[in-house]
C-alpha cells in the first residue's frame, strides 16, 4: 500500500521538470496553449467591441425615437437599432465562446454568461413593451447593466493566462 501511495506522488524527470505520476512522461501543464491565449485576447477585445457597439446602440435608439413619425414600435427609423441588436446577440455569443475556450477565471466566465443571457432577455423585454410599458421600460435599464458588464469584463480578464 505504501508503494502505491509513493507512486502517486508527483515524480521528477531527469531534467527536474514535473512528470505524470507513475511514469516518466513530461506533463504539458506548464504554459497555457496558444489557443487559450488567443481566446483571452478575443475575449478582451470582443468585450471592448461589444461595449462600443452598445454605445452605438443607445445612439441609434435615441435617433430612431426622435425621428419616428407615428407609433414608435412601428417606426422604420428604429430599424438600424433592431439590426444592431441582432448583431450584438451574435457578438455576445462569440464573447461567451471565447470565455469558455480561454477559461480565464470564474468571475470573467460568469460575467460573459450573464452578459449573453441579458442580451437575449433584453430583446424579449423590448418585444413585451408593446403590451406592457412597465416591462418595456426595463429595456434601457438592462442595456445599462449590459454596458457595465461589457466594461468590467476586459478589466477582470487577465491580459495573459498565468503559467501553471
Amino acid at each position: 500500500m505504501v508503494w502505491f501511495a509513493l507512486r502517486m506522488v508527483d515524480e521528477r524527470s531527469a531534467d527536474g521538470g514535473p512528470t505524470t505520476a507513475g511514469t516518466n512522461e513530461k506533463t504539458t501543464g506548464g504554459t497555457p496553449s496558444g489557443l487559450r491565449q488567443g481566446a483571452i485576447a478575443a475575449l478582451r477585445y470582443g468585450a471592448m467591441l461589444f461595449g462600443a457597439l452598445v454605445i452605438v446602440q443607445i445612439y441609434l435608439a435615441g435617433s430612431g425615437i426622435f425621428a419616428a413619425t407615428g407609433p414608435v414600435k412601428l417606426a422604420s427609423s428604429l430599424d438600424p437599432h433592431r439590426v444592431l441588436g441582432n448583431v450584438l446577440a451574435v457578438v455576445a455569443l462569440l464573447v461567451l465562446i471565447a470565455a469558455i475556450v480561454a477559461r480565464p477565471g470564474r468571475r470573467s466566465l460568469i460575467t460573459a454568461i450573464v452578459m449573453f443571457v441579458l442580451t437575449g432577455i433584453e430583446g424579449l423585454v423590448a418585444g413585451w413593451g408593446s403590451t406592457s410599458p412597465y416591462l418595456g421600460a426595463l429595456h434601457p435599464v438592462i442595456a445599462v447593466v449590459i454596458l457595465g458588464l461589457a466594461v468590467a469584463l476586459p478589466l477582470w480578464t487577465p491580459k495573459r493566462l498565468p503559467s501553471v
